[in-house]
């Protein structure tokens, strides 16, 4: 799903990611005469038996800051300067836990009150998409989510695309899972600005905000 999300990045942004030890990404572009077509930077991790000498995601990320990319893709968020990269993935049983698994994870470093880091992280990540694998094996966008602020110790943020599951099925000898995508609830106003202003085209917003479409 981030591959796809990131190859999505129009052509004239500048976006860098980072992977931990092994390279999975491959997005660059190239015409047919093999001329690239993008602005892409890969990086990887790298150990070192010095332990002075390793070149981990917080060192990547910190030179890659200065380089002032439109977009950073993290392969994995796995501490705390990660919690505020830009793109990235992590482990967490719901799209609502996505938010408490990187508060967690800031908090490692951040010496902030809940309430603030929270917001922070609403702020950084307005869209959480949540994916699992289901009993037959196949892997489903399970929910996506806007949030929207962080009051009273509490998450507030709207369900906007959810698969249903409504049946676990044996076949022939094997499970099959049934079930479908519904589009719950519109985007805010604040995600439409934040779309627009990164370089969403109106047809595209329409084609996101028409009611009767299903992802």
């Amino acid at each position: 799903v981030m591959s796809w999300l990131l190859s999505m990045v129009p052509d004239n942004r500048r976006l860098i990611t980072i992977e931990e030890g092994s390279r999975e990404f491959d997005l660059v572009k190239r015409d047919a005469d093999g001329k690239i077509l993008n602005s892409v930077v890969h990086l990887l991790t790298r150990p070192h038996e010095n332990p002075a000498l390793d070149i981990d995601q917080d060192i990547l990320l910190e030179r890659v800051l200065r380089k002032h990319p439109d977009v950073i893709g993290v392969g994995e968020m796995r501490s705390a300067k990660e919690a505020l990269s830009v793109v990235t993935t992590i482990h967490s049983n719901s799209a609502e836990a996505t938010y408490r698994r990187m508060m967690t994870l800031a908090k490692r470093k951040y010496n902030m009150a809940d309430d603030i880091l929270m917001q922070i992280m609403v702020e950084a990540y307005p869209v959480v998409i949540f994916t699992k694998q289901l009993e037959d094996g196949s892997r489903k966008i399970m929910q996506i989510i806007e949030g929207e602020d962080y009051t009273d110790g509490k998450l507030q943020y709207r369900t906007l695309y959810q698969y249903n599951v409504e049946d676990n099925r044996t076949i022939a000898g094997k499970t099959q899972v049934f079930g479908e995508h519904k589009k719950l609830n519109p985007f805010t106003d604040n995600l439409k600005k934040r779309l627009l202003d990164n370089g969403i085209s109106q047809l595209e917003l329409k084609k996101l905000m028409d009611e009767r479409r299903e992802p």
